[in-house]
């Protein structure tokens, strides 16, 4: 349940979004982006560190393992085995020739595997975004964007590094109106 709600979060965030900068079909391929926004979520394997001691101090020893038996249960039995356990989850909003480009990234063991469940829960929302794959990412872009998605690893890091879940938004960065 929690994966599915999370993954709902991300491409309600994606296509939200879409609608706002317009679906804008960015050209620049070859231009670098200017990262100006970014939610982070910690790794899968932090947050469950995070639930045993949350689940130590509050008398429910267990409470990780609930946690991973509520994703399979919501994930039909596949549960985390095809995310990678290690890197965070994000959003990563940039500027490409003062234009607004917006990814989502979901790190996988399977990337195939994710794409698929994704595509499948995803019908609602499929006319607003595409999915694809990229380097053990399942990225997440509105239609029509055709701007390379940045290497999430590093921005997302710098965020989880100091908080489970972040946000973090770089207003001077942003073109002057």
């Amino acid at each position: 349940m929690k994966f599915k709600k999370t993954v709902a979060g991300v491409a309600g965030l994606l296509a939200i979004g879409s609608v706002l900068f317009g679906g804008r079909e960015l050209q620049s391929a070859e231009a670098k982006p200017t990262v100006i926004g970014v939610i982070a979520i910690d790794s899968h394997q932090d947050l469950m560190a995070q639930a045993d001691w949350l689940g130590g101090s509050i008398g429910m020893p267990a409470l990780s393992e609930m946690a991973d038996a509520a994703l399979a249960m919501a994930t039909g039995g596949a549960g985390v085995g095809m995310l990678d356990k290690d890197r965070p989850l994000g959003v990563i909003l940039t500027l490409v020739d003062d234009k607004p480009a917006i990814h989502g990234f979901i790190p996988t063991a399977d990337t195939q595997a994710v794409k698929a469940m994704l595509e499948s829960h995803t019908v609602q929302v499929g006319a607003f975004l595409s999915l694809e794959t990229v380097d053990g990412w399942v990225v997440i872009t509105p239609k029509g964007q055709k701007v390379p998605p940045p290497d999430p690893l590093e921005t997302l890091r710098g965020i989880t590094s100091r908080y489970s879940i972040g946000m973090q938004v770089f207003p001077s960065r942003m073109p002057k109106v």
